[in-house]
């Protein structure tokens, strides 16, 4: 969903919605992760590194954010 700021920049708010990102347990991939979980997503971290996924989870987790790794 978009909206303006106080500024009128452009803003977009993902409460509520579900990003799947493939390959998102490391580098570009955990990137998007993170970016979407501030956005107020609840991402889904599938990645065939199953350990490297489940490490985000855990961080993310800790730092408030619905998040959910599966191994692909």
């Amino acid at each position: 969903m978009a909206g303006e700021d106080r500024d009128g920049a452009p803003t977009l708010r993902l409460g509520g919605r579900v990003a799947i990102v493939t390959g998102g347990a490391g580098g570009i991939g955990a990137g998007i992760v993170r970016t979407f979980a501030e956005l107020g997503a609840r991402p889904v971290i599938a990645d065939k590194d199953a350990d490297a996924g489940l490490s985000l989870q855990e961080t993310l987790r800790r730092e408030g954010d619905e998040v959910l790794a599966v191994s692909t």
